[in-house]
């Protein structure tokens, strides 16, 4: 079994954020949010016949973000 760790979406609901999660939402290597048809994209591979020999995974498709984020958090962290 496989998953998806999608990053911030341009969604229905993201409209409805607050302007520090806007902000926050764009701070990936790419600048923008994702669009539906992209994690869609990467749901579709994991469900193909082309993933024959990965199993426990979980994929982010973020933007980045989270590579971007981990020096933060590790300066934070003192490391």
């Amino acid at each position: 079994m496989n998953g998806v760790a999608p990053g911030f979406t341009e969604t229905a609901m993201a409209k409805t954020w607050s302007p520090q999660a806007v902000e926050q939402a764009s701070q990936n290597l790419f600048s923008r949010w994702a669009r539906p048809e992209e994690i869609a994209e990467v749901m579709l591979f994991l469900a193909s016949e082309r993933v024959t020999f990965m199993t426990g995974q979980t994929l982010l498709v973020d933007g980045g973000y989270t590579a971007a984020l981990e020096p933060v958090l590790d300066q934070r962290a003192g490391v």
